[in-house]
């Protein structure tokens, strides 16, 4: 912008080439600089010409620019006196209250400042619309500038006046009955006014329903009034009352709400919403006068809702394993039924058609969960949740390694440790149990095996781990050699005297596990049974 009236802002852009590094600007050509930024702004306060210098540095010197009377403030042209005026569609009315305000200023202006007088923001448009939602007295002022900056200003009152009530009539009706069934429509009178009498007809549709009477409110009877009450002319096939009209006899009034009409009516067989509305609605106040009123309608659902059957029990699934059942549902009217269903669980499928629900949930789902499912006719719904519980997938133990390994040698005598490592997935707590041939010798995971010279043979160690839900098992067999008889004690294949004296020496003594050699009965005592067992077998040799 170089001209317009003062205060004047101004913007100024450098454009200058070969990349300067400073400028000095002189905005008022007085010699003195005003600004060394790149891109400055300036404010001219007084009217007149202004010439402006813009001198620049860079790496290979200075430059000095000049643009003579480039900035003009307060143009003097000589145009017809500015006078402000306008004119309104309205000055006054109730609230809300719209004023459409046309600019019939002379002169040449080429500005407009609206100020409305209700603390509201100022509109700069020529021709404005503005909304009084208060009442109240408000100076209108518009303020004008013309091309040389003159300003003029003409003020109008507007008079807003509180908003107009009206006697409101309200139909009111149930939100829903049956098939059918009989029901009542009340006709509600709220006066702004006092008034003396009420006229309408009422509409319904006679397809969902049949009128069958209409009768007094206590809307005229308040004030313990004579009245006379007319109910109507009742067309069912039209679906209309027409004439329905009541008034009160004397000189008494209403000014508080009450009931106009009760109108009977019975529900058809047809399903869905029915609307009910006035017409030819006239209210007289005191002076026989009408008075200004709104209607609100209403209207009713004839149906009955849906029913789904009942689900059997609570569901349960394992993880990785599938879940399936089928929804269905009722509805005594008929009506065609649409099945939904929420909060599915992750990977579960329902068909809305079928009601076909399956589910199979995968590792890391378990726990309880919730589904409802819902059918609707349309206008009426029923519900049903479901609980499903998922059981977490479980994870057998694993038997790491198991001693002694498989196809292990062992002689009579020896002491076999047996042992077991396992580990589980879900870190449960493992039993144990470790069987010789098919009985149980222990319930560790580790376990000696103390044979003695009668252990020789096959054997089969059975381990079981087991973390209460699931079992491991693994069997390894072994072979125990037979060794010398016990009663060739000192085990030179021949049974004689050395072998008694192996045994007399020690006579009477006992000895605990592992027994020795002497102890042939292997009971723990050496006494004459030991002796007689190697006397049996004297001068056997041993091959």
């Amino acid at each position: 912008m170089t001209n317009g009236c003062v205060p004047l802002v101004v913007q100024f852009n450098d454009t200058s080439t070969e990349s300067p590094y400073a400028w000095a600007w002189d905005f008022e050509n007085d010699g003195i600089i005003d600004s060394t930024v790149k891109n400055p702004v300036h404010t001219y306060f007084t009217k007149g010409n202004y010439t402006v210098t813009l001198a620049v540095i860079n790496n290979a010197g200075s430059n000095t620019t000049t643009k003579s009377n480039y900035i003009t403030t307060g143009a003097n042209v000589t145009i017809q006196k500015l006078a402000a005026n306008f004119s309104s569609n309205v000055t006054s009315g109730n609230t809300p209250l719209n004023v459409s305000f046309t600019d019939t200023s002379t002169g040449v202006p080429v500005k407009w400042n609206w100020n409305f007088g209700d603390e509201t923001a100022n509109s700069t448009f020529q021709n404005p619309t503005h909304t009084y939602e208060t009442a109240g007295v408000y100076t209108v002022t518009l303020t004008v500038t013309d091309t040389n900056c003159n300003t003029d200003s003409h003020t109008c009152m507007v008079t807003v006046l509180e908003k107009l009530e009206s006697t409101k009539v309200q139909i009111l009706s149930p939100n829903i009955t049956l098939p059918g069934k009989t029901f009542t429509v009340n006709l509600l009178v709220d006066p702004s006014t006092p008034i003396i009498g009420t006229q309408l007809d009422f509409i319904f549709n006679s397809s969902m329903a049949s009128a069958d009477s209409a009768t007094e409110g206590d809307l005229f009877k308040q004030k313990g009034a004579s009245t006379f009450f007319n109910e109507g002319d009742i067309n069912s096939s039209e679906g209309t009352i027409k004439h329905i009209y009541g008034l009160i006899i004397g000189t008494s009034n209403v000014s508080s709400p009450g009931t106009f009409a009760t109108v009977n009516l019975t529900a058809g067989n047809k399903t869905g919403m029915t609307e009910f509305s006035l017409s030819n609605v006239l209210i007289s106040d005191i002076n026989s006068k009408s008075v200004p009123y709104t209607i609100a309608n209403a209207s009713i659902l004839i149906d009955t809702a849906p029913v789904i059957d009942p689900t059997c029990c609570p569901k349960s699934v394992d993880e990785e394993s599938n879940l399936a059942f089928k929804i269905s549902a009722k509805d005594a009217d008929g009506d065609r039924l649409t099945l939904s269903a929420s909060e599915l669980p992750q990977g579960a499928s329902f068909n809305r058609t079928s009601g076909a629900f399956s589910w199979t949930p995968a590792v890391g789902q378990a726990g309880v969960y919730t589904i409802t499912f819902k059918v609707s006719d349309g206008y009426l719904t029923d519900s049903e949740n479901v609980t499903v519980t998922v059981n977490k997938l479980n994870n057998p133990p694993v038997i790491n390694f198991f001693e002694p390994i498989n196809g292990s040698s062992f002689s009579e005598g020896e002491r076999i440790g047996i042992s077991v490592n396992a580990t589980d997935a879900e870190k449960q707590a493992l039993n144990y149990s470790i069987k010789i041939d098919g009985v149980m010798y222990s319930s560790d995971p580790a376990y000696i095996w103390e044979t003695d010279y009668s252990s020789s043979g096959n054997h089969t160690i059975e381990v079981s781990v087991s973390d209460g839900i699931d079992e491991a098992k693994m069997q390894h067999r072994i072979y125990i050699s037979e060794c010398h008889p016990r009663w060739d004690v000192n085990e030179d294949g021949v049974v004689n005297i050395l072998d008694i004296t192996n045994v007399s020496i020690k006579y009477e003594t006992t000895v605990s596990k592992p027994y020795p050699r002497y102890d042939i009965n292997q009971d723990g005592e050496i006494n004459i049974l030991d002796l007689t067992l190697v006397g049996q077998h004297l001068g056997e040799k041993i091959e």
